[in-house]
Formats: structure tokens, C-alpha cells, sequence
């Protein structure tokens, strides 16, 4: 998946600053997103402490001929703490390079 794996790391390199930090608090909400992929807030687990449950997922009308077969799949998880410590944008965004 060497076109789609670029893909994914671009997409995550042009994620806003800003949409890497302050996530909504509805399940499901869609916090940024391109042709490809998709970044959602899926939920907030109930165990203590809280975390963000953001996933970035294939959109069905992927341009990417290697990631059409595998639309809507969930190719990156992470799980930033709700409350403090909270994450940089540096340090979200990393999670997701190192998640891929």
C-alpha cells in the first residue's frame, strides 16, 4: 500500500494545528477531512482517565486505487487524555504518524 500509505502521512501532515488539539465532545463528529480520509472523534471511552477516541478512516470516494478495496476502514486509532495533561498539536500529530 505504498500510494496509499503516502496518501495517509500527507493527509496527516496537512491536518490544521487547531484541529489537533481542541476535540468535539459528540460521538462521531467529524474533525477534518479531504477526499481520502476522514479524522473523526468517535467517542470518549468511560474508563478513568478519559480519552478521546480519534480515528482516521478511508472515505468511499477515495481517489486511491489501493484504498478503494479497504473503504471505510479504520486505518489509525489513538487515544489523547480529555483532561490535563492534554496533548499538543505536535504530539497528536505524532501519535497518528506513529500509529499508521
Amino acid at each position: 500500500m505504498g500510494k496509499g500509505r503516502k496518501a495517509l502521512k500527507d493527509f496527516i501532515g496537512n491536518i490544521p494545528e487547531e484541529k489537533l488539539t481542541d476535540f468535539p465532545s459528540n460521538n462521531g463528529a467529524c474533525i477534518y477531512k479531504d477526499t481520502n480520509f476522514r479524522m473523526d472523534m468517535q467517542s470518549i471511552t468511560t474508563d478513568e482517565p478519559k480519552k478521546y477516541n480519534i480515528q482516521i478512516q478511508i472515505n468511499s470516494e477515495t481517489t486511491v486505487s489501493t484504498l478503494k478495496k479497504l473503504a471505510p476502514s479504520t486505518m489509525v486509532t489513538i487515544l489523547p487524555p480529555v483532561d490535563e495533561p492534554r496533548w499538543t498539536a505536535e504530539q497528536t500529530r505524532q501519535a497518528l504518524l506513529d500509529n499508521i
